[in-house]
């Protein structure tokens, strides 16, 4: 399939080289000879694998890698993710007997993370679950790694290890929780584990308390969609939330304002409190949503503002937060 091309029409082929004489995004790879014409621009989302050659006052971008000769004749030229979308895997029967080829655009990956991370405050984390959603957690994993991310969400400790192989400094948490007798190989990994239940609650902590272990871990509580999680009934019976108190001064949670009635109550307020090993105090704006049913709250939703809760604790092991 060739490369996708945006800008005007003006951009050509010649003897086999793609000629660009205008601003030009190719959304791929080039497998051609590329020539860019004296004060146009080219954004390659992936690799050029023939010759480059760069005329006075041209601007070249390149996600990936250049393979073939480069010839600046005055221009600008930047690569970034150099070696990003060099990774070739092939799995399953030979390209002649398979029925398709799938081919992963890294650098589109890595582009579409960075775009996110850049128009957020918070941690924008990448989700690999399932080996990357079939499109591999090592090379997916590396090539975020690459650039930037340092927060990971797999499925289990086999995944958490390839991703830690490929990023070894990032926060991995995995989703599938803790398993009994499990939490010495999160911490040997120095992976995170996402808390489903009060049981893997009650011995995580046994096992932080016991061994002095300064990880974190990541609670889950059941918003309703059906998936795995603490249940509210459990969150309060096991004092889940009172936690707060550990970790905090006079946090309070003041509701400002009311909407709706019936079946959905969404309150908006606002977070208060100070953070006892840092001594910073927050005001965090919070938006909950509750869903009623027979009189009774059957779901609840709570949106906050996780970058400044982040931000207060300064790295510190902040409870109310995971």
């Amino acid at each position: 399939m060739p490369p996708a091309l945006v800008g005007s029409d003006n951009h050509g082929a010649v003897e086999g080289a793609l000629i660009v004489n205008c601003a030009t995004v190719v959304s791929g790879s080039v497998p051609t000879d590329t020539i860019v014409q004296k004060h146009c621009s080219l954004h390659v989302r992936g690799n050029l694998i023939g010759s480059l050659t760069i005329e006075e006052g041209a601007n070249v971008l390149v996600d990936g890698s250049i393979e073939g000769k480069i010839v600046n004749r005055g221009g600008r030229l930047v690569v970034h993710h150099k070696g990003v979308t060099e990774c070739v895997m092939m799995d399953g029967p030979s390209a002649d007997e398979a029925d398709a080829v799938l081919k992963i655009n890294l650098s589109a990956i890595a582009f579409n993370w960075a775009t996110l991370a850049k128009n957020t405050d918070a941690d924008c984390a990448a989700v690999l679950e399932c080996n990357a959603y079939g499109c591999g957690i090592d090379p997916v994993a590396d090539a975020l790694a690459k650039s930037g991310c340092r927060t990971f969400f797999v499925t289990n400790l086999a995944e958490a290890r390839r991703v830690r192989a490929v990023a070894p400094t990032s926060a991995i948490y995995v989703l599938r929780g803790l398993h009994a007798g499990a939490a010495h190989l999160f911490a040997k990994l120095n992976a995170q584990p996402v808390i489903n239940s009060a049981i893997e609650l009650a011995e995580w902590d046994a096992f932080v308390i016991a061994n002095r272990w300064s990880g974190r871990c990541a609670l889950n509580v059941d918003t309703g969609e059906n998936r795995l999680g603490v249940s509210m009934a459990e969150a309060i019976q096991n004092n889940i939330f009172t936690r707060v108190d550990a970790d905090w001064d006079g946090f309070t949670a003041t509701t400002e304002e009311i909407l709706g009635a019936g079946e959905v109550v969404i309150a908006r307020g606002r977070y208060g409190g100070t953070f006892k090993a840092t001594g910073t105090s927050i005001n965090a704006e919070f938006v909950h949503v509750f869903r009623f049913k027979n009189d009774k709250i059957a779901m609840w939703q709570s949106y906050t503002d996780t970058a400044q809760f982040k931000e207060v604790a300064g790295g510190h092991i902040a409870r109310a937060a995971q």
